[in-house]
């Protein structure tokens, strides 16, 4: 997951609200009540993801998601404009964690604002697993965020699903993913 700024205590407290503050929520609050939360893919986009999980097998790629966040009374939608592959900074176990690098994320931070393209979340693939995410994906996500994730099973991308940690950031709500 993002381990950019992020541990406990006080570092991880100011690192959310630093984020927030300078960067805007990227998404609202889960509890707002949104009966629809979705997020809206390509095929070429969601084809990209997959292929990317693919190539990285048997280890976790990690990639940006940017695009447009449409919310209304009653629902919430993500439209994604743009994906961007990153590299699995993770130096140890990329077979089950991946990193964003704080110079990756400071330098998309920096590229959000000058483009208006808001970061929407992050995918990456579990070599071998499901497409579920793990208590370390729920430890370093932050809710704000939407985190798509494609299984790749013997080098074969399975399924891919969405998932936005909640306010209390003790488990994940899943997100619909449109393709069109």
């Amino acid at each position: 997951m993002i381990d950019w700024l992020t541990g406990h205590g006080k570092l991880a407290r100011f690192s959310n609200y630093f984020a927030r503050f300078w960067f805007g929520s990227g998404a609202s609050d889960p509890s707002t009540g949104y009966s629809v939360r979705m997020i809206c893919l390509t095929e070429n986009q969601t084809a990209a993801i997959r292929s990317h999980g693919e190539r990285e097998f048997p280890y976790e790629c990690c990639g940006v998601i940017l695009g447009d966040l449409v919310s209304d009374l009653h629902d919430e939608t993500r439209i994604v404009r743009e994906l961007r592959p990153l590299e699995n900074s993770q130096a140890e176990d990329r077979e089950r964690r991946y990193l964003v690098s704080p110079e990756q994320m400071f330098a998309l931070m920096h590229q959000e604002r000058d483009t208006g393209l808001k970061i929407l979340g992050f995918y990456h693939s579990h070599p071998d697993h499901p497409a579920l995410p793990s208590v370390v994906d729920r430890e370093l996500a932050f809710p704000w965020y939407v985190y798509i994730i494609v299984s790749v099973i013997s080098g074969r991308a399975a399924k891919m699903t969405a998932w936005q940690l909640d306010e209390d950031r003790e488990s994940f709500l899943s997100e619909q993913i449109e393709i069109g």
